[in-house]
């Protein structure tokens, strides 16, 4: 069993999307005594190549990891676990973001912007709405006469 909730700042902070150059810290408990020997976070830029970063055991079988990025964008990550005996167990995305073990699963999602983006004031903490009246035309096999 392992523990890392993406949505809980415990385990990934800070939360929401990261600027360029920011810190970020993962944080994952592996329940298992004594059988694992390390913990990767396998991080993919989109469309990019994966790289695996080594997470420092910080005892009882927890592992951090700080680092930050220099590229806007969206990241995919997942994390990979080394068992004493050599084998490796998936953590990927499962229901509400909590971490599950097993083969092909979903990874999460980690968006970066650039450094120099800011706000307006008058904007933030404000919701927006995009309606795209184009959604919602009706198709018909006539064209309407234009007068």
């Amino acid at each position: 069993m392992v523990k890392f909730e993406s949505r809980n700042e415990k385990y990934l902070f800070p939360s929401g999307a990261k600027r360029v150059g920011q810190e970020i810290c993962f944080y994952i408990e592996v329940c298992q005594q004594n059988e694992v020997r390390e913990v990767h976070l396998n991080l993919q830029f989109d469309g990019g190549t994966e790289q695996l970063y080594q997470m420092h055991n910080e005892g009882n079988n927890c592992f951090r990891l700080k680092l930050s990025l220099g590229q806007s964008g969206l990241y995919f990550y997942r994390f990979e676990i080394v068992r004493n005996d050599g084998t490796f167990l998936f953590v990927g995305r499962g229901e509400g973001g909590v971490a599950v073990i097993g083969d092909w699963l979903p990874r999460w999602k980690l968006t970066i912007f650039d450094a120099d983006f800011y706000t307006a004031d008058k904007w933030k903490g404000g919701v927006m709405y995009q309606i795209f009246p184009d959604r919602f035309a009706r198709v018909s096999s006539t064209c309407p006469e234009v007068k």
